[in-house]
This record gives structure tokens, C-alpha cells and sequence, in this order.
């Protein structure tokens, strides 16, 4: 080669300065043996040091998380982590074969502190060996004794944080707003593209898309879980997926999906398991109560009972525990509650609820769950179907309950049999739903959200009369039930034929079987008043049989601001019309199914 090509080489190489001698600058050193080399304790560490640099740079490189097992569970003033393998984020593995107690008395619970409960190496030295053939001792001395071995361990270690809000938080909300919370916190600190307008991390100019230094320092824990005190400051709650993120990608991956405005597939997982392992605790009757009152059942029965029937009993509830029914299924089985009353904020993109009922009434039942915050419509699909709908959503934002002003839209997915006739499962799934307009469905014309409610009275008198005065102020009744939400063209009133409204439709027309109905429409302004009428007449004529008396009695209640809504109420007495409505009672009904002029 010639002297200016050997330049050219060494102008476009490099590596790393030499270490110097006995310097540390290389980032990982293995020993270089020759003959002759008097082989010390230096040197046989030196060949453990660089197998170990090597295991835990390839266990960096796949990214830290616990692998499995660490299990947390809180029992008597203890906190207990099970047995598991993790890696911490030098790539070191967190090994434990036992369980691991951390009594939680010394801790001081404040109203505004939490912890982070972490898995950390730890180790001692192990074993007792003489020392032999130091060079400076004597050969017929007693000689020293030093620990050959060195145990691997781990430790669980409890590390406070604070949040000045969380003390004006209720018992019932602390968990939820907590974790939603730190999910923010987690997507800010690793640098994800923002979707919100305005935000100064949405910005394109500002974007880098040079892969970024390494860091300068970082932790070596892995956590397991987060322990929040109650309000009394007594008790604990434990959530496990608001911190712990269990190993997947790696961190070049992680990073850049973040960084793109996505989100990790661990960190959707944990964001989804996080609310199903809250809605478990929050559903009804937990375990332990359930058991606590089959139990008292027995024992109260053992002093009229034979020893063979309480043997029976005993039997019978040990089958249950074994087979998950019924003790094990008793948190699913609670009427249907608000999700918002049971403390819970925000739900994650996708997830699973539980749900024994029929099509007919999963629009009103999943309403109630809900609540005002979700426009949801009841879709049906083949089981197959579900886990790629739920897949589909790892990287939409998270649905927000309590902002009634800007509801999100949400599918609940319920998997039916092959003639589309029933649901075949106790469960169903639901999704943020996609919003995308492209070509002319960008440019169609705007809709008209309007929630359909509807109320029964039987033959109360009263309960009509009351719930008449309070739509003609324009509020929805308290013990009124949603059905759901028809997407009208902005002027128009014929029904929507989307078959997306069929257990809308099919639960105004199991009421309309055994009742009479009044419509009333709800409008947010005076003009609109016939518009409302001519939708709730139409909504409540479409179902009737022909041979019933075709117009219901229809009236309206204009108020500023309100969502729009048609509210059905089912009666079994003929009742007078009310006076003062002054809207769209003396309104013709109309015919036509077209635009009102």
C-alpha cells in the first residue's frame, strides 16, 4: 500500500484512545494471557469481570423489565414480593427464588407521599477459605482466611415520592388519578411527539431525528408496583401496572416510538392491565369477602347440621375456589355501575368488561357504565376478530370519563355466535375508535349528536308528573337511562338506518310492546324546536305496530348549552297533556323524511 493511501485509511478510521497502563479508560478489558504470566487473583477476576460486562451488555441491549414472577401482594403489615426474574437496566438479571418481606411499620405515610416498591441487586460474600502461599508469610504460619464466594441476591427497597395534589384526593380516586398521571409523566419523560394542539412538543421544527446520546446516569432498579396510602393513613393500596413495565422491546424501539408519537407495546399492556386489575378490586365483593361469608354461612349451620353435610359444604365451597365459580367470579357479577363512581378517571385505549346480558340491552347497560364522558355504539364481531380490534388501539390516546363537554367515542366490541343472535361470551371489549375522514367523507355534511333516553313510570302518576316538569326545563330525569347516541344529519329528522343503532332501536321497541309513550325533544336553542319535535315523534312512532294509534303525544324543552337528546317516557295510563309547553307540542308532525326548511 502506498504512504498516501495508508494516510487516507487513517484519516477516515478511529476507535477509542488506548487505555494506558493500569488506566480504566476501555469500557470493557479481558485478560491477555502468555507463557510466563505468574497468574494472580487479578487476573482470574479479570476473566470473570469481562464474561460479566459482556452477559450485561447484551442483557442492556434487549432492555430492562421484569421477565417473570414478583408478584406483590400486602398481608398483615408486610409487603411480599414472590419469587422472579427481572432485568435492571444495566443488564444485570435480578434472581430470586424465594420470597422477599418488607414489613411496612417503619414507613411514615403522609397525605401527599407514595413509593415506588423496587427490586435492587444486593449480595454479600460467602464461605471461608485459608489463604495459601502469600509470598511475604511464613510457610509454617497459621495463615488468614478469606470468603472465596460472593452470593448474588436481590432486595426489595421502598422509595418515596411525593405529589402536593394527591392529598385532596378521595379514597376512591387516588389509584386512578395516581397512575394516569405517572402514564403522562412516563410519556413526556421519554420524549414522545405530543398530539396535542398547541403543546410545544407537537411542534415539526423542533423534532430531532439524530438518535440521542446516551444518558448520563441512570437508576438500576426495577419496579414492581406502587403503595399509596388511604386517606386515614392507615391502610395501603397497592397498584402494580402503574409502575412495573414487564420486558419487551428494546430500547432503540421504545425510544423511537415514543418518539413518533407512539406507544410502546409494554406500556399499553401495562396501561391495560392496570385498569383491569382495578375494576377487579372496585366490581363488587372481593374474595376474601366472599369467602368470609360462605364460611359464616357454614359455621352458622354446623350446630343443626350432621358432620357429613358440613364436610359436604366445606367440599362444595373448596370446588368452587378450584373452578373460579361461583367465589371466584363474584366481583363480576355486581350490577352495572358507573365506572366514574367506582373511582375510576381514565381508561386506557382498549379493554375488556364484564357483561352477561343480551344485544337488546348492551346499549342502556354499557351507557350506565360509561357515563356522560363516552359516546358509545355497540358493535358485534366474531371472537376472532376482538384481539385485533384491541391490538389496533395500542397507540390512541386514553378515554377520559369526566369531561361530559367533550365526550370520546368508543366501540364496545361484543362477540356473538355465527348467526350474529347472541353474545357467546360473560365479556366484551371495547375501543377508542378510529377518527379518520379522507376524500369526500372528509367533506360530508355535519351530523347532529342526539343521546335517545328513556324512562319508565308504570302507572306512578306522580313519578310522570315529576319527570314532565323537570324536561320542560330541559334536564334529563336522574332515573332515566341512555340508550345511546343517533348520529342526525345537521337538518335533518328521519331516523338513522346504520345498523350500528340496532340495540338502540331494539330496546325503544321492547318498551313500546308493553307501554304508551311521550316523546319530548331537548333542544339548545329556541329555533330548534321543531326540528327536536319531528325527530322524537319519528323516533317513537318507527318501532309501533301498525295497528296502534300512529303519533305519540311530542313536546319540547329548549336550553342553552345542553346536548341534544330525545327522551321516551314509557307510561301505563292515559295522562292529560301538560300545560305551558309552549315548543313543539302543537307542532304537526311531519311526513317527510328530508331536511326542515
Amino acid at each position: 500500500m502506498s504512504t498516501v493511501e495508508q494516510t487516507a485509511v487513517q484519516e477516515i478510521g478511529g476507535h477509542a484512545s488506548a487505555p494506558q497502563a493500569g488506566g480504566t479508560l476501555a469500557a470493557i478489558r479481558r485478560l491477555q494471557a502468555f507463557d510466563g504470566l505468574f497468574l494472580r487473583a487479578e487476573h482470574l477476576n479479570a476473566i470473570t469481570d469481562y464474561a460479566t460486562a459482556l452477559a450485561t451488555a447484551i442483557g442492556s441491549a434487549g432492555g430492562a423489565g421484569v421477565v417473570e414472577g414478583y408478584g406483590l401482594y400486602l398481608s398483615a403489615g408486610e409487603l411480599r414480593a414472590a419469587p422472579g426474574l427481572a432485568i435492571d437496566p444495566s443488564g444485570w438479571p435480578l434472581v430470586s427464588r424465594q420470597q422477599i418481606s418488607v414489613r411496612l411499620d417503619e414507613l411514615q405515610p403522609a397525605a401527599d407521599t407514595y413509593w415506588y416498591v423496587e427490586a435492587v441487586r444486593d449480595g454479600a460474600a460467602s464461605g471461608n477459605e485459608p489463604v495459601q502461599g502469600l509470598l511475604c508469610d511464613d510457610p509454617c504460619g497459621g495463615g488468614t482466611t478469606r470468603s472465596p464466594y460472593y452470593d448474588e441476591t436481590v432486595a426489595i427497597r421502598l422509595t418515596a415520592a411525593v405529589d402536593p395534589e394527591l392529598a385532596g384526593w378521595s379514597y376512591e380516586q387516588k389509584r386512578s388519578r395516581l397512575t394516569s398521571r405517572l402514564f403522562a409523566e412516563e410519556q413526556s419523560k421519554a420524549g414522545a411527539w405530543s398530539r396535542i394542539p398547541g403543546d410545544p412538543a407537537s411542534g415539526f421544527a423542533t423534532r430531532s431525528w439524530l438518535p440521542p446520546d446516551l444518558p448520563p446516569g441512570r437508576d438500576d432498579a426495577v419496579r414492581l408496583g406502587l403503595l399509596i396510602p388511604d386517606a386515614d393513613l392507615q391502610r395501603w393500596q397497592l397498584d402494580v401496572w402503574g409502575a412495573r413495565r414487564d420486558r419487551g422491546a428494546s430500547p432503540p424501539t421504545r425510544l423511537w416510538q415514543w418518539r413518533l408519537g407512539m406507544r410502546p407495546w409494554d406500556v399499553f399492556v401495562a396501561q391495560l392491565l392496570q385498569f383491569q386489575d382495578m375494576l377487579g378490586y372496585t366490581s363488587g365483593p372481593s374474595l376474601v369477602q366472599t369467602l368470609v361469608a360462605h364460611l359464616d354461612t357454614i359455621v352458622g349451620t354446623l350446630r343443626e347440621e350432621t358432620k357429613a353435610q358440613s364436610v359436604t359444604r366445606l367440599t362444595a365451597l373448596r370446588s368452587s375456589l378450584a373452578t373460579g365459580e361461583p367465589v371466584m367470579a363474584a366481583p363480576l357479577e355486581e350490577t352495572p355501575t358507573e365506572l366514574l363512581q367506582r373511582g375510576i378517571l381514565e381508561l386506557p385505549p382498549a379493554g375488556f368488561l364484564p357483561y352477561s346480558g343480551g344485544l337488546p340491552e348492551a346499549a342502556r347497560e354499557m351507557g350506565a357504565r360509561f357515563g356522560d364522558g363516552v359516546r358509545v355504539r355497540i358493535c358485534t364481531c366474531r371472537p376472532v376478530d376482538l384481539a385485533l380490534a384491541v391490538q389496533n388501539a395500542q397507540h390512541r390516546d386514553r378515554i377520559p370519563l369526566d369531561r361530559p363537554d367533550q365526550p370520546a367515542d368508543v366501540d364496545v366490541l361484543i362477540p356473538v355466535t355465527a348467526d350474529g343472535d347472541r353474545p357467546v361470551f360473560d365479556w366484551v371489549a371495547f375501543v377508542r375508535r378510529e377518527e379518520v375522514s379522507c376524500g369526500e367523507a372528509a367533506a360530508k355534511e355535519p351530523v347532529d349528536e342526539v343521546d335517545v333516553w328513556m324512562l319508565s313510570v308504570g302507572e306512578d302518576r306522580e313519578a310522570l308528573t315529576a319527570a314532565l316538569r323537570q324536561l320542560h326545563d330541559g334536564d334529563i330525569p336522574g332515573d332515566a337511562r341512555k340508550a345511546g347516541t343517533l348520529d342526525y344529519p345537521a337538518r335533518g329528522w328521519a331516523v338513522p338506518s346504520d345498523p350500528e343503532y340496532a340495540a338502540i332501536y331494539a330496546a325503544v321497541e321492547t318498551e313500546l310492546r308493553q307501554s304508551q309513550v311521550l316523546a319530548f325533544g331537548v333542544v339548545r336553542e329556541e329555533g330548534r324546536r321543531p326540528l327536536g319535535a319531528l325527530r322524537a315523534e319519528r323516533l317513537a312512532v318507527t318501532f309501533k305496530d301498525d295497528d296502534e294509534e300512529a303519533l305519540p303525544e311530542v313536546y319540547t324543552a329548549a336550553k342553552e348549552g345542553v346536548r341534544e337528546a330525545i327522551v321516551l317516557v314509557f307510561h301505563q295510563v292515559a295522562e292529560e297533556k301538560p300545560p305551558g309547553d309552549g315548543g313543539g307540542g302543537d307542532q304537526g308532525p311531519g311526513d317527510g323524511q328530508g331536511p326542515v326548511g
